[in-house]
């Protein structure tokens, strides 16, 4: 099989991903042993990976999941991940036996999901790109370039919503392109 072929290209990505995850895992392990510049996860959490993903809006997001919308300015917070990590909790509280649930399932689980998301946006990039391009190694490398973001910890693994528009919004361009999807808006009369 020619390494030029889509086939072999999104393998390869598939695998890089995959390796840029577990590079950022132990690198936010790693930097979770240094002096927090914001101590606030240690008000909500005492695991040390649980404090390195709780930043910024991830505490909204888990404010959300467990305790549903409470104040005002948590509907800024759109609630696709916050019940993708209800669910997850919900099915630790079954298989734990009932016992309390912290913070760590909804942790984990929105990171699973920002990891499951990751391989399917670099996928679906490659495809949108195939597409409009029509050759495999620019769908390649643009591919490639998109896994060097300037945060990689929040859109590869701490639970936000930026992976999530990152994926529909390639899929979405997508499916309106390849006419696989049949808005009227785009309809001519």
């Amino acid at each position: 099989m020619n390494m030029n072929t889509p086939e072999r290209h999104k393998v390869f990505l598939t695998r890089l991903v995959i390796l840029q995850h577990a590079f950022i895992a132990l690198w936010i392990i790693a930097a979770a042993k240094l002096p927090a510049f914001d101590s606030s996860a240690d008000v909500v959490v005492n695991s040390t990976w649980q404090k390195a993903l709780l930043r910024w809006d991830v505490f909204h997001f888990l404010h959300v999941a467990q305790s549903e919308y409470v104040f005002e300015h948590e509907y800024a917070f759109f609630p696709g991940l916050p019940i993708l990590m209800q669910a997850y909790a919900k099915v630790y509280d079954v298989v734990a036996g009932n016992q309390e649930i912290t913070a760590a399932p909804f942790l984990l689980s929105g990171s699973l999901a920002v990891f499951m998301t990751g391989i399917g946006s670099i996928q679906a990039l490659y495809d949108l790109t195939l597409n409009t391009f029509k050759s495999p190694s620019m769908a390649f490398l643009t591919s490639i370039l998109s896994l060097l973001s300037s945060s990689p910890a929040t859109l590869r693994f701490a639970p936000y919503a930026e992976p999530f528009f990152t994926f529909f919004s390639y899929k979405g361009v997508f499916l309106i392109h390849d006419d696989n999807l049949k808005v009227s808006y785009y309809q001519s009369p």
